[in-house]
């Protein structure tokens, strides 16, 4: 191989590996797969004025084409049924969804004894479920949540009125009666739900609101984005376009070295 006819085809992949690198640039990336809203407060409603946090993770790459919920209670121990995270509500900035619930799972803790990976759809009726009328309704302004309770909204979910596997963290000292004798989610429960469209963006979502007790009137605070959807993530062809380019400028050295020796 003569050098001219090297330093030629190192003028050639040049050229190549820079329009790989065009090519991989303005491909289209996509949003992170997963956001977190986080909130807090303060139980004044049982006058106990037990503090309150709670965190939402959504993320859209668990489970390909579906949305996966995890909604945690991040307070301490409950006390009273107002202690007891019930609800989300949430918005989101695009056409509006139908959503299905496939799966609710949760460790179940009654009478101080745990049930782990209890499904929350069964038995009948579901613990959990999705409004059954259409949001924004009766002082709520979101379009979207999911509930362990009626609130009016949710009036086939796991009992109106009652906050019977709702989220706690576990029994706070001197927990009332309520508390102790029913059954509710220990820390955190998992949902899947369907129904994406295809064009879906998680980081689209916002306007939280997590809802304790069984009434509108009781606590509930807002969530802000604590992680999650600034992040962007290369598609396939992007990385695909990447590597062409580190292969043709590793090729190229090799070539340039071989043509100088």
């Amino acid at each position: 191989m003569t050098k001219q006819y090297t330093q030629k085809l190192v003028s050639y992949l040049s050229v190549a590996s820079a329009v790989a690198l065009t090519v991989a640039l303005q491909a289209p990336q996509a949003k992170a797969a997963s956001i977190t809203f986080t909130g807090a407060g303060t139980n004044t409603y049982s006058g106990s004025n037990n503090p309150l946090g709670a965190s939402v993770t959504f993320d859209d790459a668990v489970n390909a084409g579906k949305l996966t919920i995890k909604l945690e209670n991040k307070g301490p121990g409950a006390l009273a049924p107002s202690d007891v995270l019930t609800t989300v509500f949430w918005d989101y900035d695009g056409s509006p969804i139908s959503f299905n619930l496939d799966s609710a799972v949760g460790n179940i803790i009654n009478n101080g004894s745990v049930t782990n990976n209890f499904n929350l759809l069964s038995p009948s009726p579901a613990q959990w479920k999705l409004p059954n009328v259409t949001l924004p309704s009766g002082g709520v302004t979101q379009k979207y949540g999911l509930s362990s309770t009626g609130l009016g909204l949710f009036n086939s979910a796991g009992g109106t009125g009652s906050p019977a596997y709702g989220i706690i963290s576990g029994y706070g000292s001197g927990a009332n009666n309520a508390i102790t004798t029913n059954p509710y989610v220990k820390d955190f429960a998992t949902f899947v739900l369907s129904g994406l469209p295809s064009n879906f963006d998680v980081t689209k979502i916002s306007n939280i609101r997590f809802q304790y007790g069984t009434n509108l009137t009781e606590p509930s605070f807002g969530g802000t984005n604590g992680g999650g959807g600034g992040t962007k993530v290369p598609e396939p062809a992007t990385m695909f376009g990447l590597g062409l380019v580190a292969s043709g400028m590793a090729m190229a050295r090799r070539r340039r070295n071989f043509a100088n020796n």
